[in-house]
């Protein structure tokens, strides 16, 4: 992180975040989590209850965060990421590969997560719908 002093010698302030007057950042930062490169492998093969533990255990509520980071090893040589925007209500899918929109090719990634957040949902007792 580049950091910049201010003329207060005891504050350091990310120069890439806006600032008030006191040097004070305005903007909080994202709340993400970000899952282990194998929890798609175990939801895919495994389905929910292959992968419940991994929010239950160290009670992460995703709902409370802005961004849920998943990624995707497709045939054991290429990764792609799909992001949760828990914030905008979608599924974001990242491929360097230029795979864009909903296809053959990413429509059972889409699926699965979009499953798995309408399950966690449910396991947390709300509605699938928020």
């Amino acid at each position: 992180m580049v950091q910049e002093r201010s003329h207060n010698p005891t504050i350091a302030t990310n120069k890439f975040l806006p600032t008030t007057t006191t040097g004070t950042p305005t903007k909080t930062l994202l709340k993400i989590h970000s899952f282990k490169t194998f929890f798609y492998s175990l939801l895919s093969t495994r389905g929910y209850a292959g992968v419940r533990a991994w929010t239950a255990k160290p009670n992460i509520d995703l709902f409370e965060l802005d961004r849920v980071l998943v990624p995707v090893n497709e045939g054991n040589h290429h990764w792609i990421l799909a992001i949760v925007n828990i914030t905008e209500e979608r599924i974001e899918y990242y491929d360097s590969m230029g795979r864009e929109g909903e296809s053959n090719e990413n429509r059972l990634v889409l699926t699965n997560i979009r499953n798995f957040m309408v399950e966690e949902a449910m396991a947390q007792k709300r509605s699938p719908e928020e």
